[in-house]
């Protein structure tokens, strides 16, 4: 952290990378980063290969997010709790020509693809990591800072519910409400509102739930077509793994979205004991213990039966 802390230091110009289908927490984390960088005099631009979900835009409308197309290569690069480097998407290239390049991230799984790599894997998520570099920085929290990195924390932690929650997270939050951070405004937002479309389908998401392993297992697979005819896009499909965790015989939840033919983005959530991040990491993916994703190729039928012997695997363990 020291060295990252010298690089920014002694540098004038960043490009702060998000991953694709950008969270909370990445988005969170870059742009409390990005303000804390323009405080310090310095040139900062956000990249991500997606548009963020609408929930998020006042988080960053004030800056604007660039695609990798969009934006010029500068000395030195970040990227932000990117697991690893196919993260990027389309910005993996322009990441690559800056002379310096560095990693922030919180998954155990990151293969530590920058320069300079801080990872920390029990931190909660990688606001907790980047409200320290702030810090370190001598970048005093405002109330614009404290409220992207108040949603980085509690959108990873499932609002401090999750086996990821931990003191520090507790303390950090603690800290950001007393600057006024809004959290019943907050929780609205992100949480306890959603379109007429995202309900409708979360409704058709539940009515295709199939149990396996003594209801153990929870599996959805919402194809391309069931997301045309609602009019839904890709990131309105980011809560619908929880719905399959939160049955209360459910260990291990799996959501399957279809990307293109025959070809597949895979969610995984478990609950207790189950270690999902084993399952992705062996399909090339990445993520932790208990939440983990990873895109696959292959016919649906072979992909789920494969997936579905990974996880008896792991349940028999």
């Amino acid at each position: 952290m020291n060295e990252i802390v010298n690089i920014i230091k002694n540098n004038d110009t960043f490009n702060l990378y998000m991953h694709v289908s950008p969270d909370g927490d990445a988005i969170g984390s870059a742009v409390a980063l990005h303000a804390a960088l323009l405080y310090l005099g310095k040139n900062s631009t956000l990249i991500c290969d997606d548009v963020p979900a609408a929930h998020y835009s006042f988080m960053f409308e004030k800056y604007g997010i660039l695609i990798p197309e969009k934006a010029k290569s500068v000395p030195v690069s970040i990227a932000i709790d990117c697991a690893d480097f196919k993260r990027m998407g389309r910005g993996k290239s322009l990441f690559e020509k800056s002379a310096v390049t560095v990693n922030i991230d919180h998954h155990l799984s990151n293969p530590e693809y920058a320069t300079y790599n801080h990872i920390e894997g029990n931190a909660s998520s990688t606001g907790e990591i980047i409200s320290e570099l702030i810090k370190m920085l001598g970048v005093p929290f405002d109330l614009e800072i404290a409220t992207n990195l108040y949603v980085a924390i509690s959108t990873d932690t499932g609002s401090f519910a999750y086996s990821n929650t931990t003191p520090k997270c507790h303390i950090l939050a603690a800290e950001f409400i007393e600057l006024g951070v809004d959290v019943a405004r907050l929780s609205s937002q992100l949480q306890n509102s959603r379109s007429l479309e995202k309900t409708r389908l979360i409704s058709l998401a539940i009515s295709k739930l199939e149990l396996f392993f003594n209801e153990k297992v929870g599996l959805i697979y919402i194809e391309l077509s069931d997301m045309a005819a609602l009019g839904v896009k890709p990131e309105d499909c980011e809560s619908i793994v929880d719905y399959i965790r939160d049955i209360d015989t459910v260990e291990v939840a799996i959501f399957i979205r279809e990307i293109n033919s025959k070809k597949f983005k895979i969610s995984m959530r478990s609950k207790l004991y189950a270690d999902v991040g084993s399952i992705a990491q062996s399909y090339g993916g990445g993520g932790h213990v208990r939440a983990a994703g990873f895109s696959v190729a292959g016919e649906y039928d072979r992909v789920k039966i494969e997936l579905l012997s990974s996880v008896e695997g792991i349940l028999n363990e």
